[in-house]
């Protein structure tokens, strides 16, 4: 078997792996739908912020969550969890999950209501400890 590297993934070849998803998924009686979201967070037409991620089974996950200096500390970041937390209402979405590191923001994200799972630590610098992060979202 060989196996093979590439930079830029092929498109054709990821909607073939998700194809393949899907098909595992409904011989299970399991939703996939993998789905990739982004919201930008506007001020007067200037990007504040912007978080991307993807929703899939029940679950989202905030994969990129960055809110420019000259915004910080004015609830952009708040707001962008927020709005990333009611999408997919038809999905009854369970969780939302997020990942950080030490040099980043873990405090940020328990003020908004995350709780810390568990953390990896780096054996050789603590700026690159790993915060494993999920909310409980409660939909009615």
């Amino acid at each position: 078997m060989e196996i093979q590297y590439t930079a830029r993934p092929d498109e054709s070849i990821k909607k073939l792996a998700e194809a393949q998803h899907e098909q595992y998924e409904q011989e299970h009686s399991v939703f996939f739908g993998f789905t990739p979201f982004q919201l930008v967070a506007r001020e007067e037409g200037e990007i504040a912020g912007v978080l991307s991620g993807w929703a899939v089974y029940r679950e989202i996950m905030v994969d990129d969550l960055v809110v420019f200096a000259k915004y910080r500390g004015q609830g952009a970041g708040r707001k962008l969890l927020a709005e990333a937390e009611k999408l997919f209402p038809e999905r009854e979405i369970d969780y939302a999950h997020l990942v950080t590191n030490g040099f980043q923001a873990p405090g940020f994200y328990e003020k908004c209501g995350y709780t810390l799972e568990f953390v990896r630590r780096s054996p050789k610098d603590p700026k690159y400890d790993k915060y494993y992060y999920s909310k409980a979202l409660n939909r009615s």
